[in-house]
């Protein structure tokens, strides 16, 4: 089995996403998600968790997120890549999410467009009922 990397992250983005023009022409869009979880402990208190994901997309993908804020609930897939580099004589490594897309999620009292245009401005707090545009 071989070609078998494929993940869904449904979360929040945790700072602006950064948008940048390679020389080539490759528009490159660094950004991270929160995937929070809440769940009940043993001793039957309620806990939250969380990961924060580093991501990245690329060209279209990543031009969309130039419009995106903190705060905004997205659901990205993708696959995952281990990227690394040297620093002080070791060569530290992390995991990054390659998002080949990212969908902002709007709150189900907004998704029929209430805007100029049809266009959305979604309040991030909003995203219980949410709806994928």
């Amino acid at each position: 089995m071989s070609n078998i990397n494929n993940v869904t992250l449904l979360g929040r983005l945790i700072r602006d996403p950064e948008v940048r023009f390679e020389p080539t022409g490759t528009t490159v869009a660094s950004f991270a998600i929160a995937a929070n979880h809440h769940y009940q402990s043993r001793g039957g208190q309620w806990k939250d968790e969380a990961a924060y994901v580093p991501c990245s997309a690329f060209d279209r993908t990543a031009e969309q997120l130039a419009q995106k804020h903190r705060g905004y609930p997205v659901l990205a897939t993708g696959r995952l890549r281990t990227e690394t580099w040297e620093q002080d004589g070791a060569n530290p490594s992390r995991l990054v999410l390659i998002a080949e897309s990212v969908h902002l999620i709007l709150p189900a009292s907004k998704a029929n467009g209430a805007g100029p245009n049809g266009a959305v401005t979604p309040d991030p707090a909003e995203a219980r009922e949410a709806v994928l545009f």
